[in-house]
């Protein structure tokens, strides 16, 4: 009898302790997760393809391009639109465009880049103009992608001006840059376009 009250107590601890085994802790857990994305600015520079007048060609065989040719005469008015395309997706930004405008004497583009919503950077930047995007207020107008800034339209000649006056141009050029950077962590358009300038320089 003793025997059997052991073995039954032994047996009852026995399930004593494999109940007490299935017991579970209370926990409990959290994570966080960082997701990262890259932010880019990204501009393209072109202007309308014109014909042997310097009129913009329009219909069959329009394109933009990266350069033109002008014959000048005096009192002619030729077509000349460089158009910076933003794409819509770029970070806050300053766009700079730098205008060295070999033909100044005889056409004058600067009352237009500013007319066109440019502001002349300085005095201590002659021919560099910026504006500033913010994708917040961006409109891509013709849906492909690109916020579209035109930085003039024409060249205009002079009546006045004479043929010697012309020809002393000899090879002149008028050049547009087009440079972006990102707006945050400068503290003006002119600490930004001096970065950017210094950037430019390293790595040529």
């Amino acid at each position: 009898m003793k025997k059997q009250i052991i073995a039954g107590m032994a047996a009852a601890m026995v399930c004593v302790g494999a109940v007490g085994g299935t017991f579970a802790y209370l926990t409990s857990t959290d994570a966080v997760t960082n997701t990262f994305s890259v932010g880019k600015v990204k501009i393209t520079l072109d202007e309308a393809k014109v014909d042997g007048t310097g009129k913009e060609i329009t219909g069959d065989g329009a394109e933009r391009v990266k350069a033109n040719s002008y014959h000048l005469i005096p009192g002619g008015e030729y077509d000349k639109d460089p158009t910076v395309h933003v794409d819509v997706k770029s970070e806050e930004s300053y766009i700079f465009v730098k205008v060295s405008n070999g033909i100044e004497t005889v056409a004058n583009v600067s009352t237009q880049i500013v007319a066109n919503g440019w502001n002349a950077l300085g005095d201590s930047y002659s021919g560099v103009y910026y504006i500033e995007y913010d994708p917040e207020e961006a409109e891509d107008e013709d849906g492909d992608g690109y916020v579209d800034y035109v930085v003039f339209e024409k060249i205009s000649i002079a009546g006045g001006v004479t043929g010697e006056e012309l020809e002393g141009l000899g090879s002149a050029e008028l050049t547009v840059n087009a440079y972006a950077i990102q707006k945050a962590g400068f503290t003006s358009t002119e600490n930004a376009y001096s970065e950017f300038t210094k950037t430019v320089d390293a790595s040529e």
